[in-house]
């Protein structure tokens, strides 16, 4: 699987400009239903993306928060990129019905 690449310009300066990321995926999200996702193998981050808010969990399912959690393993709130070296699964919930885009390098 490829790394991040972030292209340069005509002056050989980084840009935010990425290479397509090697694997992609793009999941249905139903109402407060989880979908758990294997981490790819080889994967270090992953870019996301979604049509509607959503919660992301590392290595458990992910749950709609009704409540504060304060115990470090909340889910976490429409994150747009993460290492995922050491994660086995991302699991995503939202309120509403949406899109997931996923694009993992390596």
């Amino acid at each position: 699987m490829n790394p991040v690449v972030m292209l340069p310009d005509a002056y050989g300066h980084k840009t935010d400009i990425l290479t397509p990321p090697p694997h992609r995926q793009v999941h249905s999200l139903a109402p407060s239903t989880a979908v758990t996702i294997p981490v790819p193998a080889g994967a270090r981050a992953v870019l996301m993306a979604a049509t509607t808010d959503y919660w992301v969990q590392y290595n458990a399912e992910a749950i709609l928060p009704t409540a504060s959690v304060t115990g470090g393993q909340a889910p976490e709130f429409n994150p747009m990129a993460r290492s995922v070296a050491g994660v086995a699964t991302l699991s995503f919930v939202s309120e509403k019905a949406g899109f997931l885009s996923l694009g993992f390098y390596g």
